[in-house]
């Protein structure tokens, strides 16, 4: 049942991350901050508003919180270990991880993110679980009171000057190394900011607390033993949660009504993907999910080096339809990759930089930890 549970988890993990290369790619391209006459003249400019308007529904903020809900999951399953000890640690070295990764190549990081909220996760022991769902609930509902204290001039907008000086956006385009760095520290700042203003953080804090929850309630252990549970949970994520989603790209994702909707929209959305996944994993994808910090960083090193100026310099050329296409199959190379470099050394080169800065794991083999630790997952 271990090695079943731990490939479903893998897979959920492969699935995240590839709908975070969906995103991040429109980033690094520049196309998410590309005006509308640029995007016109585009060679995918007819199918471009199409695809970007269905990855926007089916994709923006979901992933990132999925991954946030498999988080959860990887401390519950941690903290069942006999000696549970280190977690501080753990998260202060995956802080510098994504404050390093941040700095010298990808402002949007969200380990650092993660690392800050996860943190607080050791609370979560002496909750409930009826408390614990309760507080997971309202960490998910407060940016909707942000977002009506923002209307109302009641709560000011931190990030009202915008998402980072557009001055330094030359920067990635045509710039050197030196000179990206400096962008990278003008855009981290208003990363913070951002996180701070659309309550993203609150939204990571409640998605852990779930993660935590489904882990005490056995959901991870053996999903078909829970197939009425998880499957009730898919329909309502999945039935709430598309209709919210199109209601929140009718009404305009930078509206303060479509941030509203999607406030609900995307977290039950994203519980309806965790559900169905784990009912019907996407063992594909297995391999990189294993390797998930180690890809997810390689993503990064992809797509500084294609699209900014410091590497191929093709920022600004590439439409969402096209970028669509580069994600599939970055995504299959990376599942490839890991599938050999799993089979070769076990552990992805950064997940056991990890650890071995943490120094919270147990020596030998990676068949010999596998054995020591059947039913942990990493956070």
């Amino acid at each position: 049942m271990s090695a079943g549970r731990l490939q479903h988890l893998d897979a959920m993990r492969g699935f995240a991350l590839a709908g975070i290369a969906f995103v991040n790619l429109t980033w690094f391209s520049g196309y998410a901050v590309m005006g509308g006459p640029e995007r016109a003249a585009l060679p995918t400019a007819a199918l471009d508003p199409f695809v970007r308007g269905t990855v926007h529904v089916l994709v923006d903020g979901k992933f990132y919180s999925l991954f946030a809900l498999l988080f959860g999951v990887g401390f519950g399953l941690w903290s069942r270990r006999p000696r549970s000890h280190g977690w501080t640690r753990r998260m202060l070295v995956l802080l510098a991880l994504g404050l390093a990764h941040a700095s010298a190549l990808w402002f949007g990081d969200i380990l650092s993110l993660y690392a800050v909220v996860g943190l607080l996760l050791p609370a979560t022991r002496w909750l409930h679980s009826s408390a614990l769902l309760g507080v997971a609930t309202t960490c998910l509902l407060m940016p909707m009171v942000l977002i009506v204290a923002q209307t109302c001039g009641v709560c000011p907008n931190i990030a009202a000057d915008g998402l980072g000086p557009a001055a330094q956006l030359d920067a990635f385009a045509h710039g050197n190394y030196s000179q990206m760095l400096s962008a990278n520290a003008g855009f981290l700042e208003m990363r913070w900011r951002l996180a701070l203003d659309e309550g993203r953080l609150l939204k990571l804090a409640g998605m852990f607390g779930l993660g935590v929850l489904a882990c005490r309630r056995g959901l991870v252990d053996d999903p078909h033993r829970h197939r009425a549970t998880l499957g009730s949970i898919a329909r309502w994520g999945l039935g709430v949660g598309l209709p919210a989603e199109l209601a929140a790209l009718w009404l305009g994702p930078g509206t303060p009504a479509g941030a509203m909707v999607s406030t609900v929209g995307v977290p039950t959305l994203a519980l309806g993907y965790a559900a169905t996944a784990a009912l019907h994993p996407p063992l594909t994808l297995a391999p990189a999910g294993r390797l998930s910090l180690s890809n997810y960083l390689l993503q990064s090193l992809v797509g500084a080096l294609v699209f900014y100026g410091l590497g191929l310099g093709m920022w600004g050329q590439l439409g969402m339809t096209a970028l669509v296409g580069f994600a599939l199959v970055m995504i299959a190379v990376q599942v490839r990759l890991s599938r050999w470099w799993a089979a070769s050394f076990g552990r992805g080169p950064v997940e056991r930089l990890w650890r071995a800065a943490a120094g919270s794991r147990p020596r030998g083999s990676a068949a010999k930890v596998r054995a020591a630790f059947p039913n942990e997952a990493d956070p």
